[in-house]
């Protein structure tokens, strides 16, 4: 070695000895020296990246519910995690430059929540560990964990179902959106209607997320022309604001299911601030008040929802990073979990 790199034999000498003792190499006596199978305990810092500029990030309880889990996951361990947030978009190309971007020499891990190209992850894979949440990753160097999409929309369709609403609308699907998961929940929700013989209207169906609630829920239309219950992905409460708003009382006129973190009233308003939807009472722009009168039904109810396990994907987040660097030949894991029903009273049987 102090031919190959031009030093002394003592300066090669002092570098093993560094070495040793940060455990990256094992000197065994009489057998020689080893790249060390443990990761040092120097090296304990996890990254959770996020695929976007993170703008209100941990205002959304799906992701600090997952953020809960990572830190449970770290508990009786020196694992330490921090947050990093992209500045912008990766584009689909993604080159060395924009991976330097990240800063991974900060870390030896790194969580991925919501990053859906599956190219920066390999990249990524390559060089540190590197596990996906909520995107069930191709290649083998990723381990990933991800919801059942699609089974989580047919337990909410079979609930609606069983309580006898034959038309049902959908919210929360987006045609241009690079998310997997919104493609399963909208193929969730066409297999789940089409296996219970009900018809499917195209109105009934978000095709963009800006698209007013008031247009999938066809408030316009005579109460026999449109749907009587919605599964609503995320926006449950948004949902269930629009319908009170306009008079229909949920779940009496309007059955709702949410498909996420079971949140009451106060703490979804306090994490989104709504605005006011348009033609409510207010100034257009400013955000509604959680103490209007008209909404005070809403204070004491407790939404029907399919919950989506994020502490749990979060959790096993955490557990397969510290056992990848356990062990540097440890297998990626793939995970897929599922998601339970958890009643409410939002959900009642159709009107008339």
């Amino acid at each position: 070695m102090a031919g190959n790199y031009g030093v002394s034999t003592s300066t090669v000498r002092a570098a093993l000895a560094i070495l040793a003792a940060d455990g990256l190499i094992d000197r065994r006596r009489g057998s020689g020296t080893y790249v060390s199978d443990t990761v040092p305990a120097f090296d304990r810092t996890t990254g959770v990246l996020f695929h976007g500029n993170g703008e209100g990030l941990l205002r959304q309880s799906f992701a600090r519910e997952i953020f809960r889990g990572i830190l449970n996951g770290t508990e009786n361990t020196t694992q330490q995690v921090h947050l990093v947030l992209g500045r912008e978009r990766l584009p689909i190309d993604v080159t060395s430059r924009h991976i330097e971007s990240l800063g991974l020499e900060r870390f030896n891990s790194l969580i991925c929540l919501e990053v859906f190209n599956e190219d920066l992850l390999d990249r990524l894979a390559r060089r540190i560990v590197t596990v996906s949440v909520d995107s069930a990753s191709r290649r083998p160097a990723v381990s990933s964990i991800a919801i059942a999409h699609q089974e989580s929309v047919r337990q909410a369709v079979d609930l609606l179902w069983l309580m006898g609403h034959r038309r049902i609308a959908f919210h929360g699907f987006s045609a241009s959106s690079p998310d997997p998961a919104r493609v399963e929940r909208m193929t969730g929700y066409l297999e789940a209607m089409k296996a219970h013989g009900l018809s499917i209207d195209p109105a009934w169906e978000t095709q963009r997320l800006a698209d007013p609630i008031e247009k999938v829920l066809r408030l316009d239309q005579p109460a026999d022309h449109r749907p009587t219950a919605i599964v609503c992905p995320d926006q449950e409460w948004q949902v269930i604001e629009v319908l009170t708003r306009k008079g229909l009382r949920v779940p009496q006129d309007f059955s709702v299911v949410g498909l996420g973190v079971p949140t009451s009233w106060m703490d979804y308003f306090r994490g989104h601030a709504l605005r006011l939807p348009e033609g409510a009472p207010g100034a257009p722009g400013q955000f509604g008040d959680p103490l209007d009168p008209q909404l005070a039904p809403l204070r004491s109810m407790v939404v029907s929802i399919v919950a989506l396990p994020f502490f749990e994907m979060g959790q096993w987040a955490m557990r397969e990073v510290l056992r990848r660097l356990s062990r540097r030949d440890a297998t990626p894991a793939k995970e897929t979990i599922q998601s339970r029903v958890m009643p409410g009273n939002t959900v009642a049987p159709p009107p008339g």
